[in-house]
């Protein structure tokens, strides 16, 4: 599904095992994750209804190296692509195990060149839209989430979703970093919290955003998502 979730934002909603690509349209067209195939579709005809090409799309930010959030980004071909270098060095030595190509059931991968790498803090200027990169370890060692300063909007890839912390049982994962980071994001005082899978957690205020943490923290297994 495409939606429109604010001005100039939008979702690519993935399906199955794919990640939700999640795209915002300022002076530089930038993506938030890519997805799998089975999205490549829906992606593509979302873009051509808001009058963006995929030669449009600047920059790709991935908030880690799995294989469902980077396997559409050879649809970009004048994209940056960008990855914390904890994960883009698996990346960038096609590491099958690392990207859950196999658990993913991926005969075939189309991997990016991972060019560009970030650092904690670092902030992209996109025109009309202040993207603000976050350090968020624990479902991979190099997660990260990334905060649209202006809306208060944190697109938080797998590390939290409204049913549950990320997976911390894959390669490089770990559950104390995972409930760190989940507070780290609680501290940022998101407006709303944007997940690579799984529905958005609308936000009143922190204290509602405490009260999931809270309630996630607490989980003994973690969620099912990739």
């Amino acid at each position: 599904m495409w939606e429109e979730i604010g001005e100039n934002v939008y979702a690519s909603f993935g399906t199955d095992h794919s990640s939700h690509a999640y795209v915002l349209v300022g002076k530089k067209v930038a993506l938030i994750d890519s997805g799998l195939a089975g999205s490549a579709r829906q992606l593509k005809e979302g873009l051509s209804a808001i009058g963006v090409t995929p030669k449009d799309v600047g920059i790709i930010l991935h908030t880690h190296g799995h294989a469902d959030n980077f396997s559409l980004d050879y649809l970009f071909p004048k994209a940056e692509v960008w990855m914390h270098p904890a994960d883009a060095m698996y990346v960038n030595a096609r590491d099958p195990v690392f990207a859950l190509t196999n658990s993913l059931n991926l005969p075939v991968v189309k991997w990016p060149n991972v060019a560009h790498t970030f650092v904690d803090k670092q902030v992209f200027d996109l025109g009309n839209f202040s993207v603000q990169v976050l350090f968020t370890p624990g479902h991979t060692k190099g997660s990260v989430s990334f905060m649209e300063q202006n809306k208060r909007w944190l697109f938080c890839g797998d590390t939290l979703f409204s049913t549950g912390l990320g997976r911390w049982d894959l390669t490089s994962g770990n559950k104390p970093q995972v409930i760190s980071s989940a507070r780290k994001i609680l501290f940022s005082s998101p407006k709303m919290i944007l997940p690579g899978h799984g529905l958005p957690i609308k936000a009143r205020g922190s204290a509602s955003i405490a009260r999931q943490l809270e309630r996630l923290m607490t989980e003994e297994a973690p969620e099912s998502f990739y």
